[in-house]
């Protein structure tokens, strides 16, 4: 298995270290153990939440940060209840047998492991193990137009006929269409002089006729707006920051 490089990983970030989020478990559904599961970004619900699984899914509830693992007993794609959701889906995890154990899922996030290696099953003989197929979440081959939103996040954003190829951004995040947008969007922290601004960023929609170009191999993405759209769809995002101190003439409290 190849891990990722220890000075990326984030050790509140699943995504940094082999998983994708799947969605957030709702509420409980019915009285046999199945939950809802809502804002299910991801285009493989089907084969990552409605197929019985062993260890492929992750639960993490608020306030941990690593993911435990659960098995997958069945799972089906319902309409979603949320406004602009497509679909939520409604799933029974293993050893989760009634209404109480599946309320006490509710606000976890719901993550899939990216499992690329083949276990190999035990045995009391002394011949060779024999590989034991596992269900795993790699997902299938996409469409020329669809992309992951993993593989989108990083790569640097170029003009469509700059001759001095200079860079204009980097891709730090995807707004989905769900989020009562037309188009799903590219957000692009720009450059400025060459230098990335951490707080300047800009929103493109991801259309072909604006983002003709996706070079996933060489993390390249080039983008076409029209005249006008970059400027208009620029922001910048500050945080807020709290400065906490005793104001002039403020005696100091004493240690208790």
């Amino acid at each position: 298995m190849e891990f990722p490089q220890t000075n990326l990983i984030d050790p509140v970030d699943p995504t940094t270290f082999g998983f994708v989020p799947l969605g957030m478990i709702s509420a409980a559904h019915g009285v046999h153990g199945h939950v809802r599961i809502i804002k299910a970004e991801t285009d493989f619900g089907i084969h990552r939440l409605c197929t019985p699984s062993i260890g492929a899914i992750g639960l993490r509830p608020q306030g941990r940060k690593f993911p435990r693992f659960v098995g997958v007993i069945e799972g089906r794609q319902v309409m979603g209840k949320e406004k602009n959701a497509d679909f939520d889906y409604l799933v029974k995890f293993k050893d989760i047998n009634d209404r109480n154990a599946a309320s006490r899922l509710r606000g976890c996030e719901v993550f899939g492991w990216i499992n690329t290696t083949t276990p190999t099953s035990t045995s009391t003989s002394t011949s060779t193990p024999t590989p034991t197929p596992t269900p795993t979440l790699t997902p299938p081959t996409l469409p020329p137009d669809e992309f992951l939103v993993r593989d989108l996040v990083g790569c640097n954003i170029h003009l469509v006929g700059n001759k001095q190829d200079n860079k204009l951004g980097t891709i730090s995040s995807i707004i989905l269409k769900e989020h009562a947008l037309a188009h799903d969007n590219l957000e692009i922290k720009l450059c400025n002089a060459g230098i990335v601004d951490e707080f300047k960023f800009a929103l493109i929609p991801f259309v072909p006729t604006i983002v003709p170009t996706v070079d996933l191999k060489s993390k390249l993405v080039y983008i076409d707006p029209p005249s006008g759209l970059l400027e208009s769809c620029t922001f910048v995002r500050r945080e807020k920051v709290v400065i906490r101190g005793l104001l002039p003439g403020t005696p100091a409290r004493p240690p208790a």
